[in-house]
């Protein structure tokens, strides 16, 4: 069993990986699925800069849960 402080790099990471295949979908298809995830990565930079744990978890879930 993994802490949310180990995982939360790798679920960002995920997630990047996964908006790089919404951008690479044809004739912008992915854009607005993109669009999303960007927003999640940055809410999640923002949570763990500010140290903020409930912030962080609700992150966390949020990017666990991203398909």
């Amino acid at each position: 069993m993994t802490s949310v402080g180990e995982d939360f790099p790798r679920q960002v990471q995920r997630v990047w990986e996964l908006r790089e295949q919404y951008v690479a979908l044809p004739e912008g298809v992915g854009a607005y699925g993109a669009l999303e995830l960007k927003m999640m990565l940055e809410r999640a930079t923002e949570a763990q800069a500010s140290g903020d744990i409930v912030r962080i978890l609700r992150s966390y879930s949020e990017l666990s849960e991203a398909e």
